[in-house]
């Protein structure tokens, strides 16, 4: 019997799936436009974000102290989301994650769809939260009319979803969001870099290291954040409560990423703009005493002898 020349469906597949690994990496490296990518990667988030204001504006207003609770806290929230993710970008794209290395690109680009994931799962709860306000505020105006009223009656009972179950998605969503927020700004700068920040620069080499405790006590903080979110659904499960534990939590994540700046990054931000400043001022001054040299030597060939 003659055997067959064609591979197995399994080794095929595998082939293939090795070629497009392949294929995959000659063109990250042959042509990678950062730029156009970082640009995409920001609308794409914009559009994530969106939904969950569309979730906060298509349901239907009722005169309720938790339904203006629920949307004033919950846009408050989606702003600081925006805010965080957008503030952790570079200022240059030579300086971003997809610029550094594969690497970096590759964890920068799951953590993107991680990202996109959790901010849909986030933002569809405020949509649960307000149907339930929703829901309540009918059934008050049902027993208000006595049960019978022809503008209150319901056609059909509605599908309900547990306080409890929705506690959970809002606490899962956000967990997702908060870490994927500070994951991403780890693959900008490195991990290694990250724990350098912890300890304090020798002075000279009989030094110590020393611990850089308010970096410390701020990692600390973060991560007292992230535990507090991912249990935030054994706490309570009202939802006016929860969305301003949210709003919180996603401040209070703003306050330590303006700590960084401040213990880290400001000493380089001023170094930088005073050597900005010297630099400016020494070319207007060599430019300065050039024009006045011009001056001096046109002034002194239009003196007759």
């Amino acid at each position: 019997m003659f055997m067959s020349t064609r591979g197995t469906p399994t080794k095929t597949a595998e082939i293939s799936c090795n070629s497009h690994i392949i294929l995959y990496c000659t063109f990250f490296m042959l042509w990678n436009p950062s730029d156009y990518v970082i640009h995409r990667y920001g609308e794409w988030i914009l559009l994530m974000i969106g939904e969950g204001i569309l979730s906060l504006l298509i349901v239907e207003t009722v005169e309720r102290k938790a339904y203006y609770f629920i949307t004033t806290f919950g846009v408050l929230t989606v702003i600081f989301v925006q805010i965080l993710k957008f503030e952790s970008e570079p200022s240059h794209a030579e300086f971003h994650a997809i610029w550094q290395s594969f690497i970096s690109a590759m964890c920068y680009s799951y953590l993107m769809q991680v990202l996109s994931m959790a901010l849909i799962v986030f933002g569809v709860t405020y949509k649960l939260f307000l149907n339930d306000v929703v829901k309540e505020a009918a059934e008050d105006a049902y027993d208000a009319y006595g049960g019978g009223s022809k503008a209150s009656r319901m056609l059909a009972a509605s599908p309900t979803i547990p306080d409890e179950v929705t506690a959970h998605v809002f606490s899962i969503g956000l967990s997702g969001v908060v870490l994927a927020l500070e994951l991403m700004s780890l693959t900008h700068c490195g991990i290694e870099k990250a724990f350098k920040h912890m300890v304090r620069p020798k002075g000279s080499q009989d030094e110590t290291s020393t611990p850089h405790w308010p970096i410390v006590i701020i990692a600390l903080f973060k991560v007292g954040i992230i535990l507090v979110t991912m249990t935030l659904s054994q706490w309570t499960t009202d939802p006016a409560t929860l969305t301003i534990c949210g709003f919180c939590i996603v401040l209070a994540l703003s306050i330590t990423r303006v700590m960084n700046f401040f213990y880290i990054h400001k000493k380089e931000v001023i170094q930088n703009l005073s050597a900005t400043i010297r630099r400016g001022v020494k070319e207007k001054v060599e430019k300065a005493s050039e024009r006045a040299s011009e001056f001096g030597m046109s002034a002194m060939s239009a003196v007759p002898l």
